[in-house]
């Protein structure tokens, strides 16, 4: 208990010892300088009042590998080849809206900065991929577009995409009805070695590729175009822009 009479000089040094009775009522003036020993167990009461400085950076999808981004792609928009669904859904439903309702945010935030291969990624999808991809890292991906879009419909944004270390491109718009966005003339295609059956069906490029280097960067065996636009109702323009070095097909 306290003195019921306090000096009238008190002391110029506290105790040495607190006290070992914590007081009931906590003081309305809590200390500025909180200690530096953290508590040994949490509290069991989380605090109500959320932080009022956020993350500078939030946390947005991550994935490792294109099956994990392809059954995120699919599961988001409701239908593929192989799934028994209501072929209209997907019909009914933009694409960027249902995937922002799901996730909380575009599709373009998504880190797939780790996978290597996006081999048939969007292949045998029913219905209309309209959505803005120019926001993922594809700079790992040092071995394949095979396949990425065949048989599928796509009208997105892909043309900011870093293609530069992709060595296959078969088969990547095969059976495909496409209107890309955007022109694709400024892809870095130079490590390309095998085009075969690249483009099919109803492919329309705005701006033609005429700029890309198909050269392979002079890959011993050649690079192969077998069949690149065979099925193709819309073969893009490789004139522009001094046209293709054929020298090494």
């Amino acid at each position: 208990m306290p003195s019921t009479r306090p000096s009238k000089i008190p002391s110029k040094l506290p105790s040495a010892s607190p006290s070992s009775v914590p007081s009931i009522s906590p003081s309305d003036a809590p200390s500025s300088f909180p200690s530096i020993t953290p508590s040994a167990e949490p509290s069991g009461s989380p605090s109500g009042i959320p932080s009022s400085v956020p993350s500078m950076a939030p946390t947005y999808e991550s994935f490792d590998s294109a099956e994990e981004l392809r059954n995120a792609l699919f599961g988001t928009l409701g239908c593929c080849v192989e799934c028994a669904c209501d072929p209209d859904y997907n019909q009914a439903h933009d694409s960027e809206s249902l995937v922002s309702q799901r996730y909380g945010h575009p599709a373009h935030t998504w880190d797939i900065s780790k996978i290597t291969d996006l081999s048939y990624v969007f292949a045998g999808y029913q219905g209309t991929v309209d959505l803005d991809l120019n926001g993922w890292d594809t700079s790992n991906v040092v071995e394949s577009l095979l396949g990425a879009f065949s048989e599928c419909e796509f009208s997105g944004d892909i043309s900011e995409w870093d293609v530069s270390s992709v060595t296959d491109m078969s088969y990547m718009l095969w059976e495909t009805t496409c209107c890309f966005a955007s022109a694709l003339n400024e892809w870095n295609v130079a490590k390309v070695t095998n085009f075969e059956e690249m483009f099919g069906f109803e492919v329309t490029i705005p701006g033609g590729i005429g700029k890309w280097d198909v050269t392979g960067n002079g890959a011993e065996g050649g690079v192969y175009t077998m069949f690149m636009f065979a099925t193709a109702v819309n073969v893009p323009d490789l004139t522009n822009d001094g046209g293709w070095d054929t020298s090494n097909i």
